[in-house]
């Protein structure tokens, strides 16, 4: 399996087509994924994921709960992104961009530097390793992803999500904090980011010291890319028994005393690496990284299936809910810009200017929560994920030609916050106070079924007590809501036939009862 991990892509041939007038340079999502396969020689399909900033650990957290439950014996993970006219004039909108040279953890940093990054890993299981004789470079012995469930762009002040994902990770590979020797932090300049993280690792690690660094100083802010450039060099700086510097890091804020440093520290006994990343609308991913080989993770202890325990759909002008047992629910949906009270008790923030995508996703799960009674049980160890085959290419557009009909002077981060595929479901997990892993797939061709493995790993990693897979492909969106077998009634849907494969595909399937309905 290949994953590719970026934020939305060839962004620099979408800018070219735009300028130029000439649509037929712009390329389909999908195609950079087929280039990479193509690549190396695999007739696979392989999946884009993109999580904004935390793209590529997202991909190899997706990675390690795929080997651990033994769906897959090896996954080549690619990152890459770029620095590009539509990533600056969205960052220098928001005023991230550094006035110079960035400085992570800088008490008088002002914001940070892109920068171009690309990168593979190549993750097998260890008996697939043994078996052929492969030596491992390092191990991931843990892993974790946590939502902040607060703001569209700035972080939780608290670090709660961070906070928690490094928790859950050294959780997994049954490590405690005194073991972790060193942390490749994400660091990148930027007041609110480099404050929060602070506070996440005073929460963690408390007296225990171990040096922290940024690489974002000196290589910029690779955006998709960063989590696999960082947590290969957190494997590197195991190799070498040494973390670098932080490049630009000579005033510490008092959190980061003692803590970070501008220059090389010897690692002077054996242990675990630390790699975090954030990224827009929330999402945290802590990753752990060994040269030894450790008790297998905790996911490979806990194999009991997810259930399906319910579907529901929105399109422009209704909202349903299928359970079973109960006879399906359908809902008129009110002009565009009102909101139905039964179903949104308390304000959605920014409801006027939300797209069209976000206001569906919002209303099949409100109408979701209130008929599985989950309006009022405050915040959820729940996660997020959608998928399509398009990204979000038309979002893309509207914002980058907008810029340049603004004479190519301002951008607007309105705009520019729905670049990523990730924000209608980020909105939805910041207002229904969703905290578990939150990312997008884009594939080929729908597979929803993909899609709902995938969650169901989620929940056997103890990332989340229940999963939502929401498919974007066509005009009605579906929602497919996962929790453990043990927990709830539903269909054995891992052995539901084999040609369901769109969203609707299934919701008529599961509607109907009988796995005879409803097939592609």
């Amino acid at each position: 399996l290949i994953l590719l991990a970026t934020t939305v892509g060839e962004i620099d041939l979408l800018e070219e087509g735009l300028i130029s007038g000439e649509s037929s340079l712009i390329p389909k999502p999908t195609e950079l994924i087929r280039k990479v396969t193509q690549s190396v020689g695999s007739s696979r399909q392989g999946c884009l994921i993109s999580s904004a900033c935390t793209s590529s650990s997202m991909a190899l957290i997706v990675a390690g709960n795929l080997l651990a439950l033994g769906r897959e014996t090896s996954v080549l993970v690619v990152a890459c992104d770029a620095v590009t006219e539509f990533a600056i004039a969205g960052f220098g909108t928001m005023a991230a961009l550094a006035s110079s040279p960035g400085k992570p953890f800088h008490k008088d940093r002002d914001g940070l530097n892109l920068g171009d990054g690309a990168g593979w890993m190549w993750l097998v299981r260890d008996d697939y390793a043994k078996s052929r004789a492969i030596p491992a470079k390092a191990h991931l012995c843990g892993w974790s992803t946590q939502g902040d469930h607060y703001h569209m762009t700035a972080p939780h002040p608290g670090g709660a999500g961070l906070a928690s994902a490094m928790s859950l990770s050294m959780q997994a590979a049954h490590v405690q904090p005194k073991d972790v020797v060193t942390v490749c932090a994400h660091g990148t300049g930027t007041k609110y980011n480099d404050d929060m993280e602070l506070c996440a690792y005073e929460q963690i690690f408390g007296s225990h010291r171990c040096p922290i660094f940024s690489v974002k100083g000196g290589i910029g802010h690779t955006l998709g890319a960063a989590g696999l450039i960082e947590a290969v060099i957190a494997i590197e700086s195991l190799h070498r028994k040494q973390s670098p510097p932080s490049i630009g890091f000579d005033d510490a804020e008092p959190k980061g005393e003692s803590r970070i440093f501008n220059t090389a520290r010897v690692l002077d006994k054996s242990g675990v690496a630390l790699s975090t990343n954030a990224g827009f609308g929330g999402i945290n991913t802590s990753l752990i990284v060994s040269l030894n080989p450790s008790e297998a993770p905790a996911i490979s202890k806990e194999r009991r299936a997810s259930r399906l325990v319910a579907m529901s759909w929105a399109d422009e002008h209704e909202c349903g809910f299928v359970q079973p047992g109960r006879p399906p629910i359908t809902i008129l949906r009110p002009a565009e810009n009102d909101l139905n009270p039964a179903l949104f008790p308390q304000a959605y923030k920014n409801w006027g200017r939300l797209s069209s995508l976000s206001k569906k996703i919002a209303y099949a799960l409100a109408l979701a929560s209130r008929e599985m009674n989950r309006e009022s049980q405050g915040l959820l160890p729940w996660g997020i994920l959608s998928g399509n085959t398009k990204g979000c290419q038309t979002d893309n557009m509207v914002y980058f030609k907008d810029y340049l009909d603004n004479g190519r002077l301002l951008a607007r981060g309105n705009l520019f916050v729905y670049t990523l595929p990730t924000g209608p479901i980020a909105e939805a997990s910041i207002h229904f106070r969703l905290a578990g892993p939150l990312f997008h797939v884009v594939q080929g061709s729908e597979d929803f079924k993909l899609m709902m493995d995938w969650a169901d790993g989620f929940i056997a990693a103890g990332d989340a007590r229940g999963m939502v897979a929401v498919s974007t492909e066509r005009a009605r969106i579906v929602c497919a809501f996962l929790t453990p077998g043990a927990e709830a009634a539903g269909p054995e849907w891992r052995t539901a036939d084999a040609r369901l494969r769109s969203g609707d595909d299934w919701l008529k399937w599961y509607a109907s009862g009988d796995p005879e309905e409803g097939k592609a």
